[in-house]
This record gives C-alpha cells, structure tokens and sequence, in this order.
C-alpha cells in the first residue's frame, strides 16, 4: 500500500485551521503515539501531552484561529506556512505568522511537530516590565545603520 503523504500532511494542517474543542481528538488521532511536539513554551512526547495542549489554548485563549496560507514538502518531511490570531490575557490581541515543521512516519502519522514563530515581540514585547527590556534589547541588536 502507498501512502500519500501529501494528503496526510494536508489534512493534518486542515484539522488544525478547523479546530475546536470538540475536534481536537481527530487532530490527534493524525498523530503517532509518541508524538514529538514542540513550540516556544512546550517540548512534549505523547498524544496525552497533544490533546492538553490543544485543551489548553482554547481555556487560556479567546477565539483561537489557525489560518493554513502554504503546505509544501514530499516523501515524509512537510511544512505548513500559516497564521495564529487569539485574544491572550494581558498581551491583548495576537496575530503572529510562523511554520510547522512536519515529519511523518511510514504510515502517514505525524511523528514531529516544531513550531517556529517569534513569540519576542508578539508576547513578552508586550508584557508589562518585560516588555521595555524586550524593546530596548531588540533596538540595542539591530543594524546600528540603516539605508
């Protein structure tokens, strides 16, 4: 039997940009047992660790939305180009671009998720006390001369 890759990354992403709480299941259910999930705030292993995370962000978010703008790979390493908006406690309103890297295993289940997306200025640049060192650090690395 072949698989198709390509649909397995596809509706992968899909279930992400449709999902609710009531779906997080079939979300997971795309994933291999030991699942290795990674963002700026998890590193975890396991479908139990997946769904509390997808749990967690509907409890701590408001209107949590995934839009899917790309996915493109083959074989079994895929990304997916998308866009994340909620409302977040104290940092307000959250509308941060950023990739997800894919890797499959021989029967189409993911087996790794990494997040890359810039969670500096889109979460603790807004952060009270924080958010000013943030700030002053970002403008003290940038190119001293600009065009």
């Amino acid at each position: 039997m072949t698989i198709d890759y390509r649909a397995a990354a596809g509706a992968y992403a899909r279930g992400h940009a449709e999902m609710t709480p009531a779906t997080i299941d079939q979300v997971v259910a795309l994933c291999a047992d030991g699942i290795v999930f990674h963002d700026p705030f998890n590193d975890t292993v396991g479908k139990p660790a997946l769904r509390h995370i997808f749990a967690d962000m509907f409890k701590s978010t408001k209107n949590p939305r995934t839009t899917v703008e790309a996915v493109y790979g083959e074989g079994q390493a895929w990304m997916i180009k998308w866009r994340f908006s909620a409302g977040i406690p104290v940092v307000g309103d959250l509308d941060v671009p950023g990739v997800t890297e894919l890797t499959l295993d021989a029967s189409g289940l993911v087996t790794r998720h990494y997040d890359y997306w810039d969670s500096g200025p889109e979460i603790y640049g807004r952060l009270p006390g924080i958010g000013t060192i943030v700030r002053a650090v970002k403008k003290r690395l940038a190119a001293a001369s600009r065009p």
